[in-house]
């Protein structure tokens, strides 16, 4: 699975080294910002999954996600990238390993998208207003009422 995940990020690096022809500390950044959102994006989809089954409260607020992808961010260069060792394996690009990638972010972003499409879904139906619970009164109609009476 490290193998796997040392190709993912040769792949990266190999990308942005080559297309954009970048020195080594842009192609880092490269890997440890493209790296870091698909981790990131497997990780929402694990906490979407748990959340709509009632494991896992839903996030209070919205700008919680951005200091868990920086720490997210930090840990995934410090371990997997600082030292470069997804270099040092000797991988080659080839078109089976380029077809293996693009068929897990398509994966990946499939599942995220149909996971999250089902929290909302709950999430929206439990907002919904019940029908067997009286509307309440606006103060636009108590006011009319209160002129009418008058």
């Amino acid at each position: 699975m490290k193998q796997a995940y040392y190709y993912f990020l040769f792949r990266i690096f190999r990308f942005y080294k080559d297309k954009y022809k970048d020195n080594d500390k842009q192609a880092i950044f490269g890997v440890i910002c493209v790296s870091t959102t698909c981790i990131c994006f497997n990780l929402l989809t694990v906490y979407f999954f748990f959340n709509f089954f009632d494991i896992l409260p839903m996030f209070s607020n919205k700008y919680l996600v951005i200091p868990i992808m920086v720490g997210i961010g930090i840990v995934n260069y410090l371990f997997f990238i600082k030292d470069k060792k997804f270099l040092k394996y000797g991988f080659i690009k080839d078109r089976k390993g380029t077809v293996k990638i693009i068929a897990y972010y398509v994966i990946s972003l499939a599942i995220f998208i149909v996971i999250a499409n089902f929290n909302r879904q709950k999430i929206s139906s439990n907002r919904l207003p019940n029908e067997n619970q009286p509307k309440k009164e606006s103060l636009e109609g108590k006011i009319r009422r209160w002129f009418k009476d008058l």
